[in-house]
């Protein structure tokens, strides 16, 4: 059978709050002047009573003092303990997939139910759990198991169908004195030893086990009740060998820009050896055995990923002030705010004034550009709910990427940004579609029947389309043939919104030919569209050309201009696809605009990477990424930030750039009808 209730520890079960509860206790302590203990002697309390962890750190037994290091530990916790509280990197997924079994899940700790709703509001929508028991709803904590009994009688959950889950041997004699089966989560420091010491259905690495095991045997029978993994589906060989060949064939063959066969086929390669087995059970364990070193550094690298980079720990030293000579404790002095860290200039020293004169670059910039890298999802949910002091400005950072940026090309290509070089693309690619409508012409003109006519038809398009038929070309040219000079002049003369049969007649009477009607022709004209009309109306005003130049060279040559333009569509788009409550945390337009300059640093950053990689600039796209890249750098933003699968991820990353691209055409739609509006009139 399944359990229908599961009740879990919080700390070191469900969530990693060890940094919030060092730094709390750290404060207590170094108050208290007890400053020889370390933070392994903190962790081993975890799960304790305050009152218990303070006497066994420092041996005082008497009440009053103990209840007054409990009040100074409470109120430093108010102000660093949801900070610096992380889920684990599978809790979340496991309780979704529990919850939506059907079972009900329930929180039990020794830690305030404040507190604790204070942290799962974070993360998870409002209800999500069923019941929270905290410390203020028991008059005897664990390990009595009055608060597991209360927990069971709210929920009208029995023994049998109810399992406790913690890290500790606290939680183990919390469900032995409740008489309910135990399984414990070696997320903490407790080992697993210490806990099989104790009746227990299973002992697992991480909450994984919950989902790969059905619990069903009693622990009489099986202590460590692990189901062995199925075999992987046979049907599921052939599309792995199909995406294989044809990664392989992306790497060898045809290597392109962006390797999506490759990246389709690791997924597809994980997804279909997650909880299988392709080897006998006997293999399969001795090499899961082999393997679990490293999953449990692939387990601290996700833990670092969520947590960054440490707060250090306010220094127990006196120290003198060089600024103001104030003698203190910490790490600032209080009166002039300089840090007790203050030494001689070094190279590093000038480096960073150089940065700062040219970029006005201040501290944290350098650990933002590192954490765009590998956690920027948590780096934007930390710097947006408040954690705002380590991290750099993001509109800011975005203009001096964007500078970095063109200073790049600069230096790997500097063609890339002249004027001279985009007029040139243009011309090749207007002389391209020349090339095109001349070949469609010419088939028309093979098959007519009329040798006759169709010498003179050959005759005619040769003149107006010689030298690729561009004007600029005819006129460089000099050619002063009767029917050249004709073909020009009508050339020329089809600006002024001459039709298909006028210019036939026109053909007729200036080159001396019969009537021809080369209804294709037609096709070249366009000046009637509202660009052309558009363009004829600045060129008519000389002070709006002079503005419009000016706008185009600088919007040309500023790339954080380009950026910001795009920042409010996707803006919106994301507000609108993570609008339900369920999605955690919950911003506003204007956070959201944050979030979205976060990433737009980032691409650019990454943009920056690739130019250097490829050495050459791409001047007609926003980013050198492409679009699935950046399809990718999206999904892999959003799954950190609000801490859901790839696949949500992806397909709420989809949504986002259809509605951003229907915005878009909107407002393309709504200016264009504004712009026709005027020039109509």
């Amino acid at each position: 059978m399944r359990y229908t209730t599961y009740i879990f520890d919080f700390d070191y079960t469900l969530a990693d709050s060890s940094r919030g509860i060092v730094l709390c206790y750290r404060h207590v302590l170094t108050n208290e002047g007890f400053l020889d203990v370390t933070d392994e002697q903190i962790k081993r309390t975890i799960g304790k009573t305050l009152e218990d962890s303070f006497s066994e750190m420092t041996g005082i037994t008497d009440a009053q003092h103990l209840a007054s290091m409990k009040q100074q530990y409470v109120q430093h916790a108010n102000t660093c303990m949801t900070a610096n509280t992380h889920l684990f990197p599978e809790t979340r997924e496991v309780l979704e997939r529990l919850k939506s079994r059907g079972a009900r899940i329930a929180i039990l700790s020794t830690k305030y139910r404040y507190r604790i709703e204070e942290l799962v509001a974070r993360d998870f929508s409002e209800g999500f759990f069923d019941l929270i028991v905290g410390g203020e709803d028991v008059k005897q904590m664990k390990p009595s198991p009055e608060g597991l009994l209360l927990a069971m009688k709210r929920l009208g959950a029995t023994p049998a169908n109810t399992l406790y889950l913690g890290d500790s041997v606290v939680d183990a004699l919390t469900a032995q004195a409740a008489a309910v089966p135990f399984a414990g989560i070696l997320h903490g420091v407790t080992t697993r030893q210490e806990l099989a010491a104790y009746p227990h259905t299973a002992i697992y690495n991480d909450l994984y086990g919950l989902l790969e095991t059905r619990l069903a045997l009693p622990s009489s029978r099986r202590q460590d009740a692990v189901q062995s993994p199925k075999w992987v589906a046979w049907w599921k060989l052939p599309i792995l060998y199909f995406l294989g060949s044809m990664a392989w064939d992306e790497l060898t063959v045809e290597w392109g820009d962006f390797p999506l066969f490759l990246i389709v086929f690791l997924l597809t390669l994980w997804w279909t050896l997650h909880g299988r087995r392709f080897l006998p059970l006997s293999l399969h364990q001795r090499m899961m055995q082999q393997l679990h070193p490293l999953k449990k550094r692939l387990r601290g690298y996700y833990l670092r990923i969520q947590r960054g980079k440490a707060i250090p720990l306010n220094t127990s030293q006196s120290t003198v002030c060089k600024c103001c000579g104030e003698i203190f404790q910490g790490n600032y002095c209080p009166r002039c705010g300089q840090s007790c860290t203050t030494t001689r200039y070094r190279m590093s020293n000038a480096l960073k004034n150089i940065a700062g004169g040219f970029f006005n670059i201040d501290s944290g910039f350098g650990r933002t550009l590192i954490d765009l890298f590998y956690r920027p999802g948590h780096l934007i949910r930390e710097f947006v709910t408040g954690r705002r002091a380590f991290y750099f400005r993001p509109f800011q950072m975005l203009f001096i990427l964007a500078a970095i940026y063109v200073m790049m090309v600069q230096l790997v290509d500097p063609d890339a940004l002249r004027e001279d070089k985009v007029q040139l693309q243009s011309d090749a690619a207007a002389q391209e579609r020349l090339a095109e409508a001349r070949r469609s012409i010419q088939a028309e003109i093979d098959r007519n029947q009329d040798s006759v006519s169709r010498h003179i038809q050959q005759q005619v398009v040769d003149a107006i389309f010689k030298q690729t038929g561009y004007q600029d070309s005819i006129r460089e040219t000099g050619y002063q043939d009767s029917t050249w000079q004709a073909g020009t002049a009508v050339y020329e003369r089809e600006s002024e919104g001459i039709d298909g049969e006028e210019l036939a007649d026109l053909l007729a009477d200036e080159v001396g030919i019969p009537t021809v009607r080369p209804e294709r022709l037609s096709r070249w004209r366009g000046d009637n569209s509202i660009r052309n009309r558009f363009n004829r109306f600045v060129d008519s005003h000389p002070f709006v050309k002079r503005v419009v130049n000016l706008l185009e060279g600088w919007i040309h040559g500023n790339r954080a201009f380009l950026v910001l333009i795009t920042l409010p569509l996707f803006a919106l788009s994301t507000r609108f696809v993570f609008r339900k409550p369920k999605y955690r945390p919950r911003f506003n337009v204007t956070e959201h605009l944050f979030v979205q300059a976060y990433i737009a640093c980032q691409l650019l950053l990454v943009s920056i990477v690739v130019l250097l990689v490829h050495g050459y600039a791409q001047v007609d796209s926003l980013y050198e990424v492409s679009i699935p890249g950046i399809v990718l750098i999206f999904c892999f933003d959003y799954r950190q930030l609000y801490g859901i699968s790839w696949w949500q991820s992806f397909w709420r990353t989809c949504k986002m750039c259809l509605t951003a691209l229907l915005l878009l055409i909107l407002l393309a739609i709504l200016l264009g009808g504004v712009v026709a509006g005027i020039l109509l009139s």
